[in-house]
């Protein structure tokens, strides 16, 4: 992590990690990284979704990263009310509304680090909106992926306190049920060859519980089935599926923005393993 001080109660962003993927003709450019991201992030490049104008603001290259802001703003503007000196009394006014987030691009890789806004710009929406608008600079196919760990339920229940649901798909092993004689019943009784298991506490479950236990080592750890979970950590809600989670990091923002510096970015797409379990 970059060196910064963070004393208690101050504000924190939090910085989430993808990967720009071409999926374009290399033939029509050099086999250079670098101009490849100058062709397809360009300033005013624009695209709607579900109401929302994306746009890329300014765009500018360090050694060794493309960096910009990526933003929206409603196409359909807030009404508030407002004071009218001449008619002395409130009447009805529009504001538009919108977000914005910086990101960088280490250009050896195509790694990007960008911030995340809650719920106006989470991971989804910045992976889709950049992906699309870099298509659209290009003319050419990009996707943009998350990174993170192999995500286990064994490693993700470590970092949640609170777990409210847990959801189990099983099926037949093999070879053998070994250890797992409740799964095996769950299976063997009703001549299944899948079946569903699913628990719910708003209070909070046991999954030490051993009957949760037989059914997670047989369909997470094994793999003979599918686990999904829900639950709470630091006042998030919080789910899994095993597979890729996506690595999320926090840093103290500036100052005079709110948002984190644009070299402070650059530093975090170098602390190494970025593909590694978040912590």
């Amino acid at each position: 992590m970059p060196d910064q001080v963070l004393t208690s109660g101050e504000k924190q962003v939090r910085i989430a990690y993808a990967r720009a993927v071409f999926r374009g003709r290399r033939s029509l450019f050099t086999q250079d990284n670098q101009e490849l991201l100058e062709a397809s992030i360009r300033t005013g490049t624009e695209t709607t979704r579900y109401g929302k104008q994306w746009r890329l603001g300014p765009v500018s290259t360090t050694q060794g990263h493309v960096r910009g802001r990526l933003g929206f703003e409603r196409e359909r503007p807030n009404t508030t009310e407002v004071w009218d000196a001449d008619k002395q009394d409130f009447v009805a006014a529009l504001y538009p509304t919108g977000a914005s987030t910086p990101f960088s691009v280490r250009v050896a890789d195509m790694t990007i680090a960008y911030q995340l806004q809650g719920s106006d710009i989470d991971e989804g929406s910045f992976r889709f909106a950049l992906a699309k608008l870099m298509t659209l600079a290009s003319g050419e196919i990009w996707a943009v992926e998350p990174i993170g760990g192999e995500a286990t339920f064994d490693g993700w229940r470590a970092r949640t306190p609170k777990v409210v649901e847990v959801d189990v798909t099983v099926q037949p092993p093999n070879p053998n049920y070994s250890g797992r004689p409740d799964v095996q019943s769950f299976l063997e009784g009703p001549n299944a060859t899948l079946a569903n298991a699913r628990w719910v506490a708003e209070q909070g479950l046991d999954v030490e519980d051993a009957l949760i236990q037989q059914f997670i080592e047989h369909a997470d750890r094994r793999g003979y089935g599918h686990v999904s979970a829900t639950g709470e950590r630091d006042g998030r809600t919080v789910k899994y599926v095993r597979g890729v989670e996506p690595r999320i990091d926090t840093v103290a923002p500036e100052a005079q923005t709110g948002d984190v510096g644009l070299d402070i970015l650059d530093q975090m797409l170098e602390q190494g393993d970025l593909d590694g379990s978040s912590t």
